[in-house]
């Protein structure tokens, strides 16, 4: 599935255009364009702590092996909540490029 940005759906697309010129509701056009980009971020959002967290236990069992001091590896409550923050606000920023897809016209999007 292509991710669209900003300047990919203000210069017209060919899904987009294909859609809406084959009569696509706008609002439908709103969801895939906002869904593909939120599910953009949110896999490297969750990538991304996936790959913290397991580094930090590599590198807690390589402190472990060389001091013998235990380093304890978990999430915290302030970890989930900036998450949650994390997908809110891309939410928000998914929506800017669904904008300019949900108002742009049919012809105008088929002429470029």
């Amino acid at each position: 599935m292509p991710t669209r940005t900003p300047r990919s759906v203000k210069s017209g697309t060919p899904t987009c255009e294909g859609l809406r010129a084959f009569g696509a509701p706008r609002g439908a056009l709103l969801a895939i364009v906002w869904l593909e980009l939120f599910v953009l971020v949110a896999i490297g959002i969750l990538a991304g702590f996936g790959i913290g967290y397991t580094a930090a236990m590599v590198i807690s069992q390589a402190v472990v092996d060389g001091s013998g001091l235990a380093m304890p590896v978990g999430f915290a409550r302030e970890d989930i909540a900036f998450a949650v923050t994390l997908l809110g606000f891309s939410a928000l920023i998914a929506s800017v490029p669904a904008i300019f897809a949900y108002r742009q016209s049919p012809a105008s999007a088929l002429r470029g």
